[in-house]
This record gives structure tokens, sequence and C-alpha cells, in this order.
């Protein structure tokens, strides 16, 4: 995984471990199985340690060492992470916040499955959105708008 998308919220699907050693023993104990969904839940304050949630099952703390040992594919990234991805457009997976965030994305246009065209950085972040238009997002709320890759199948 890259050391840049160990942040809250990245999502990504485990492909293998790196080098002959593959995924030690210890983590395909733990449920780290090629072929599994893997989220990052919280970074520890000194980037030691990475609490992550496997499929959904339950929430586990791995060193990010052994994060690293992994060879992910990323699916999901927080909006503020968005250059992560490399890429032109951007779907909006998820919106992880409360009801007065949910409410405030709604009245912008901003809701899962919205088309993101552009991504600019300018007082927080200056979205544009499919049929909406532009509008600014707060880097507080950037962190709780999921997005994954886009492609257009014309």
């Amino acid at each position: 995984m890259d050391k840049f998308s160990i942040v809250p919220n990245a999502e990504c699907i485990i492909e293998s471990g790196k080098g002959e050693n593959a995924i030690p023993s210890r983590l395909l104990q733990m449920g780290v199985l090629p072929g599994s969904k893997l989220r990052i839940v919280r970074v520890g304050p000194m980037g030691g340690t990475v609490e992550v949630v496997i499929d959904e099952a339950g929430s586990i703390a791995l060193r990010s060492e052994e994060l690293q040992l992994l060879r992910c594919k990323l699916t999901a990234i927080p909006l503020v992470n968005y250059k992560v991805m490399n890429s032109d457009k951007y779907r909006v997976r998820e919106l992880r916040g409360g009801q007065l965030f949910l409410r405030k994305m709604k009245l912008r246009g901003i809701k899962e499955g919205s088309i993101i065209t552009k991504i600019t950085e300018k007082e927080g972040f200056m979205v544009a959105v499919k049929r909406k238009g532009e509008m600014r997002v707060g880097y507080g709320e950037a962190e709780k708008v999921i997005l994954e890759p886009f492609k257009n199948v014309d």
C-alpha cells in the first residue's frame, strides 16, 4: 500500500504480499487474505499503529510496516487525498457524516453517486459536480467525502 494512502477512510482490495514470503502467516491468521477488502479506520498519533477493518468483519490493529508489506489496489480515498488516485473523474462512493453534514452536501448537489469532474485546492477544495456546477468543500468536510475513480463507459 502506498505510504500516502495510509489515511483514515482509505479502502483497498488486498492482492498479495510483497516478496517471496507473500503475506506473513501472522496476518493470514488474523484474516488478512488476498481478495479481502481493507478499510483504514484510524492511524495512531505517530503513524506506527493503524486500525483496519477487513471485509467489515471486525477491526484489528496492524503496524504500519506490516501494512506496507501488503500489495493493495486502492479503491476509495477521502477527497482530501484525491491526488493519490490519479484519475480525471471521481464518483462519490459514500458520505461519512451526521445529518447536518448530509443536509449541507445535499444542498450543494453532492450525494452518493455524484460525478466530480474537476478538483482544485483553493481555500479548501473547489469541486465541479456534473450538472450542478462548482462548489466549495472545506477540509473537514472533504475528509468525510469518500471518492472512487470513475471510468466512462461510452
